[in-house]
């Protein structure tokens, strides 16, 4: 579904809908309902979005592209969703990320949480099979001792 540019300040589709692509940048959405569990790509960058709502969770989840928008916080409800490969929510506000984003996130191979203000990691890092992390322009003094230790994958991190 295409919605991009469009100057849209909310989203309301049917929730019984089979939309599997959802591209709404560039647009003034100050949150982003993600009500379809069918979606696989979530594209929604340049926004003013501050909240995310995911509810049902999209199980097959593989890419939610967020960058420059005002979030401030994510919800640890991303943490559940397992098929999840590519998160990008650089640009934002965040002063931290969601405590499980490592836990489990078997398919979970890049993250970009650069520019926004993020003071620490989560400490918990199991089953990572991370390969890129962007965390540049952030206030970041430390990794977690066990971070690289527990990432045998990761081949890009950028602070």
């Amino acid at each position: 579904l295409e919605m991009e540019g469009m100057g849209l300040t909310s989203i309301f589709l049917p929730s019984n809908g089979n939309i599997k692509h959802l591209n709404c940048q560039r647009n003034k959405l100050t949150i982003l309902p993600l009500f379809y569990t069918s979606l696989l790509t979530v594209v929604a960058s340049k926004n003013n979005i501050s909240e995310l709502r995911i509810s049902p969770l999209p199980q097959n989840l593989t890419r939610l592209i967020l960058p420059r928008n005002k979030m401030t916080a994510f919800p640890e409800t991303v943490c559940d969703l397992h098929h999840l490969e590519i998160l990008d929510v650089s640009r934002n506000e965040l002063t931290r990320l969601p405590a499980r984003l490592f836990w489990n996130m078997s398919k979970l191979r890049a993250v970009d949480a650069s520019f926004n203000r993020i003071e620490a990691l989560p400490e918990r890092i199991d089953k990572s099979v991370l390969e890129s992390f962007f965390l540049q322009g952030n206030q970041l003094t430390e990794l977690p001792a066990a971070f690289l230790m527990r990432s045998p994958r990761l081949r890009r991190l950028n602070l």
